[in-house]
């Protein structure tokens, strides 16, 4: 029998039970809401969830999950959402990465508080403190890619120069609250309802990409969304040193997210905006494979 949850978080675990089960237990202090949270284990075959459905088979309003493949964030995540719209039909939904942590007990509430008052709004978050605590005003919202944007940012020498989709200026509202076309991934609050019509995360996205299609769908019914400045969270991703071969990998899988997105979101044709990209791509390769090569060079003999 489904209970009337007002907001359902869902946590979308790879191999990162110790930090999933640490972000479940702060999302528990969080006052003044129905609050229930839904575990994914992306089938992470490390005993993650087996770990993670003994540690919270005790709670009514935690429910663990497990994925007979790991499909990505996108799928991942919408799989979640499913559950948690079957088992505790929530007003909202909320999505967290296993390494956030929200540091006031209030933050939830707080937001919404915020969507309840502002009904033109379908999602909103706060500002996003990294590793240190250090507030990175690059990375709290963007702007949606359009046109020749990707072919820009395809592109590391460009991009570094002239970020296409960097907010200059900002629109600000009544309350404060800061309108903006896509906010990051990590954690954002969002409607239920209105998560549903736009068809959730688009899944044909394995790791990137995710958060601008979502920001240009909900822009496409005529909603908002919003950053609130009096509402933080930590982010503490873990920044790995990695070579130049897993660099390129995971820079092919961003071109893959790039790709799709604008070839059924862009508003340019296909024919003017395709060739362009797979172009600036290969541009962009041989100046990452360039600048990744000289940075070694450089280190060796400082070494």
């Amino acid at each position: 029998m489904k209970k009337d949850y007002e907001i359902s978080v869902v946590i979308l675990n790879y191999k990162q039970k110790n930090l999933t089960k640490k972000a479940a237990l702060n999302l528990l202090t969080q006052k003044g809401i129905n609050l229930s949270i839904i575990i994914v284990d992306n089938n992470s075959l490390d005993g993650s969830y087996e770990y993670l459905h003994k540690t919270f088979e005790n709670y009514d309003n935690i429910k663990v999950i497990y994925n007979n493949e790991n499909s990505g964030y996108a799928q991942g995540n919408n799989f979640g959402v499913k559950k948690a719209i079957e088992l505790f039909n929530p007003k909202y939904i909320g999505i967290m990465n296993p390494d956030v942590l929200l540091p006031k007990e209030n933050t939830l509430n707080t937001v919404i508080n915020f969507l309840n008052n502002n009904s033109d709004v379908s999602a909103a978050t706060g500002f996003m403190f990294e590793m240190g605590k250090n507030l990175n005003l690059y990375n709290f919202a963007w702007k949606c890619p359009d046109k020749f944007d990707d072919i820009i940012m395809n592109i590391p020498i460009l991009y570094r120069f002239f970020n296409p989709v960097k907010y200059k200026k900002l629109n600000v509202g009544k309350s404060g609250e800061l309108f903006v076309d896509v906010i990051p991934g990590s954690f954002f609050v969002i409607r239920t309802q209105d998560f549903v019509k736009v068809n959730m995360f688009d899944e044909e996205t394995f790791l990137y990409g995710e958060e601008r299609i979502l920001g240009r769908k909900i822009k496409n019914q005529g909603k908002k969304i919003c950053v609130l400045p009096y509402i933080y969270y930590y982010h503490n991703h873990p920044y790995k040193k990695e070579g130049l071969k897993k660099k390129i990998k995971s820079y092919m899988i961003l071109y893959k997210s790039r790709y799709y997105y604008n070839k059924k979101y862009n508003t340019l044709p296909n024919f003017v905006i395709l060739p362009l990209l797979h172009i600036s791509f290969l541009l962009g390769i041989i100046d990452f494979t360039l600048e990744q090569l000289l940075l070694k060079i450089i280190l060796k003999f400082r070494g």
